[in-house]
């Protein structure tokens, strides 16, 4: 199954200012959400689930420091944040409510 993948504006934010200071790691944000979209659970990008008030939550390694956070619903996935462990667990992000949009991811098939 192949899902559709979707941003919430928090992650839109979050990811220019990611970019802005890992640029290196433009190409394996690209890899990895190019994973995501064929098989959320793929061993590669260490899926698992949150606990406590990100409990709806899913987490994947972008890399050893830095993760995605996302929430799966039916054949969709909402990005919500990205960043480091301390810095994704500081912010709790409210999912319904938000304006979503569909994202490009480049080489996705």
């Amino acid at each position: 199954m192949k899902y559709n993948l979707y941003i919430t504006p928090t992650f839109e934010r979050k990811l220019k200012k990611f970019l802005k200071k890992h640029p290196e790691l433009e190409k394996e944000i690209e890899e990895k959400l190019n994973l995501l979209i064929k098989n959320p659970h793929n061993p590669s990008l260490k899926t698992h689930k949150l606990k406590g008030k990100l409990k709806n939550e899913w987490s994947i390694s972008l890399t050893f420091e830095y993760r995605i956070l996302f929430v799966i619903e039916k054949e969709k996935i909402y990005l919500t944040n990205i960043g480091s462990h301390d810095e994704t667990m500081s912010e709790i992000i409210k999912f319904k409510g938000y304006n979503i949009k569909i994202v490009e991811v480049k080489n996705g098939k």
